[in-house]
C-alpha cells in the first residue's frame, strides 16, 4: 500500500459539470469501500463529496470557463481520504456553502465527515480534504476494569529486579499499548489513535509510525515513545505518546527509549524532534523534560473543548486547552541568521539560549528587504473544521502579505474558528515587520518552531477568536517554562 499523500493510489480529473458528476460519486463509492468502508460509511462519503464537488461546479468557474478539477482517494493507516483540488475561483468555501443554495450544506460535510481540511495552495488553486475514518474498536473493548486502573506515583512498583527489554514496536503490541496509554493518562492524551489498538497497528504496518517500547518479563508494556515524519526529506520529527507507567520507576527505562530512538533518528540524518505536551496535568511535560527536551512556547487554545479529560475537575468547563512545545535536538544543527522582531527579540534569544541553537541575531535594513521583496507572498491555509483550528504559513513573504493575512483572518473568523496558527520564516529579513502587522491584527506571540520550514526556523503567532482563555487552570513544570508562560499570557491583554 502506497501511503503517500503526494501520489494516491486513485485519481480521477472530471470537467465541472453537473451531468459527469454521478461518475464521480460511483467512483468514490467504489474505492471507499475497497479500502475498508462500511457501505453506511461509504454513503456518507459519497454524500459529502457530492456536497463538495457541486460547490465547486457552481462557484469555481464560469460556465464559459471550461474547467476541470480533481478527485483523489486513498487510503491512510485507519482512514480513507479525499481531496478534491480545483484551479479555479479563490472564493471562500465555507462561507459558499453556508449559503444553503444546493443540499445541505456545512451541516452534513460537518455532520459524515471526520475530519475536514481546506487549503488555498496559492498559484495551485485550493484543495478541500474529507477524511472517513474506518470502523474499529477503541480500547474500551479491551480495557480489563479489575487489571486497567490508571496509575499514579503511589501505585505499588514493581520489583527492581525485573527485567525490561528496550525494542522496536510490532503490530501484535497494539492492544497493550492502548492499555498502557490508558493506564498513565486515562483518555487525557491529545491523539485519539492511540485508543484504537487497529489504527496503531496499521500505522506500524505502514511504517509511518516508528515507535520504541519498554517491555516488561510479563509482556506489559511500561514504556513508549515514537517518532513520525509527514515525508522522508523532513529534517525534524514529531514525536508522540511519551509515556513511562509510573509502577515502572527505578529501570531507566526513558534512557532506553531515548538512546534507541535517537540513534534511529540520527541515522535519518533528523535534526531534531518537535513535541506538544498537554497543560491540565503535569505528567507529559514531565517526560519531555526528562528526556532533555527543551520548552520553546505555548499554544493556547490548541486542544477543543470536547476532548474528555478523566478524573478531572475541568472537563465540565467548556474551555479550550493550551499545549507546551518542547524541541529535543538530535544532530548538529546548521547555523542560521534570524530576523527577530524588536519588541520580542531578548525574550526569543532566551528561548534560543536555552535550547541551545546556533543562532546569529542581525538587524533587517527595511530599505533593502522591501526592494527585495516579490510583489505576491507564498502563503498556504489549512482549517481543521472538525477541531476549530486554522494554520496560515507563509512559506515567502511578499509585499502583498499584509492586505492577505487581513482578509484571510476576517474569513477564518466568520467562519467561528476558534483559533489561528499564523507561522512565519524568520529566516525571511522581512518577518519583524510582519509580525509587527500582525500584532494589530490581534495575533499574539506564542514562541518559535525550530527547522519547521525548508529555509529554517518559524516564528509561530495565535489568534483567539472568541474563546475562554483560564491562566489558572494551566499547569506549567519548569520554571523557564513558567516564564515563557508569563510572557505570553502578558501578550494577550
Amino acid at each position: 500500500m502506497n501511503n503517500s499523500v503526494s501520489r494516491p493510489p486513485y485519481e480521477l480529473k472530471v470537467q465541472a459539470t453537473v451531468k459527469l458528476l454521478p461518475a464521480v460519486l460511483s467512483f468514490v463509492r467504489s474505492a471507499g469501500i475497497s479500502f475498508g468502508l462500511s457501505e453506511n460509511s461509504a454513503s456518507r462519503l459519497e454524500l459529502i463529496v457530492e456536497e463538495a464537488c457541486m460547490n465547486v461546479i457552481v462557484h469555481a468557474y464560469r460556465p464559459e470557463d471550461n474547467g476541470y478539477y480533481e478527485v483523489k482517494i486513498w487510503r491512510e493507516p485507519g482512514k480513507v481520504v479525499v481531496d478534491i483540488e480545483d484551479n479555479g475561483l479563490p472564493f471562500d468555501f465555507f462561507s459558499n456553502i453556508r449559503d444553503k443554495k444546493h443540499g445541505i450544506g456545512t451541516e452534513l460535510i460537518e455532520t459524515f465527515a471526520d475530519e475536514i481540511e481546506f487549503c488555498f495552495l496559492g498559484t495551485k488553486g485550493k484543495r478541500l480534504r474529507l477524511v472517513k475514518k474506518i470502523e474499529s474498536k477503541n480500547i474500551d473493548d479491551f480495557i480489563n476494569a479489575a487489571e486497567d486502573q490508571i496509575v499514579t506515583e503511589d501505585s505499588k512498583a514493581s520489583p527492581a529486579a525485573e527485567k525490561i527489554e528496550i525494542r522496536f514496536m510490532r503490530e501484535e503490541d497494539a492492544i497493550p499499548l492502548a492499555r498502557c496509554i490508558y493506564r498513565v493518562y486515562g483518555y487525557t492524551y491529545l491523539d485519539e489513535d492511540y485508543y484504537y489498538p487497529e489504527r496503531i497497528a496499521e500505522l506500524v504496518r505502514s511504517g509511518k509510525m516508528e515507535a520504541c517500547l519498554a517491555v516488561s518479563e510479563t509482556g506489559e508494556i511500561a514504556g513508549h515513545w515514537q517518532i513520525s515524519r509527514n515525508s522522508g526529506e523532513d529534517r525534524v520529527a514529531e514525536s508522540g505518546a511519551a509515556v513511562v507507567d509510573p509502577r515502572y520507576r527505578g529501570h531507566d527505562i526513558f534512557a532506553g527509549l531515548v538512546r534507541v530512538i535517537m540513534e534511529r533518528a540520527a541515522s535519518k540524518n533528523i535534526l531534531g524532534i518537535n513535541s506538544k505536551a498537554v497543560t491540565v496535568h503535569p505528567v507529559s511535560q514531565k517526560t519531555l523534560l526528562k528526556i532533555g527536551a527543551k520548552e520553546t512556547g505555548f499554544i493556547f487554545g490548541f486542544s477543543p473543548s470536547n476532548v474528555v479529560f478523566k478524573n478531572l475537575k475541568e472537563e465540565s468547563e467548556n474551555t479550550r486547552r493550551a499545549v507546551c512545545m518542547f524541541y529535543t535536538k538530535v544532530l548538529p544543527e546548521p547555523e542560521r541568521a534570524v530576523y527577530l522582531p524588536a519588541r520580542h527579540a531578548s525574550f526569543l534569544q532566551k528561548i534560543y539560549e536555552h535550547v541551545g541553537l546556533k543562532r546569529t541575531f542581525p538587524q533587517a535594513d527595511s530599505e533593502k528587504t522591501k526592494n527585495a521583496q516579490k510583489a505576491n507572498s507564498d502563503l498556504e491555509i489549512k482549517t481543521l473544521i472538525d477541531k476549530s483550528r486554522a494554520f496560515i504559513k507563509a512559506h515567502e513573504i511578499g509585499e502583498d502579505l499584509n492586505g492577505r493575512l487581513k482578509e484571510r483572518l476576517k474569513e477564518l473568523c466568520l467562519q467561528k474558528i476558534d483559533i489561528i496558527i499564523f507561522d512565519l520564516p524568520i529566516s525571511d529579513p522581512a518577518a519583524p515587520a510582519a509580525c509587527e502587522y500582525a500584532e494589530t491584527l490581534g495575533f499574539f506571540l506564542c514562541g518559535i518552531v525550530p527547522e519547521s520550514f525548508e529555509c529554517g526556523d518559524v516564528l509561530r503567532m495565535q489568534y483567539l477568536n472568541n474563546v475562554v482563555f483560564k491562566p489558572e487552570n494551566i499547569v506549567v513544570v519548569s520554571d523557564f517554562g513558567k516564564e515563557i508562560f508569563s510572557y505570553i499570557t502578558k501578550l494577550m491583554n
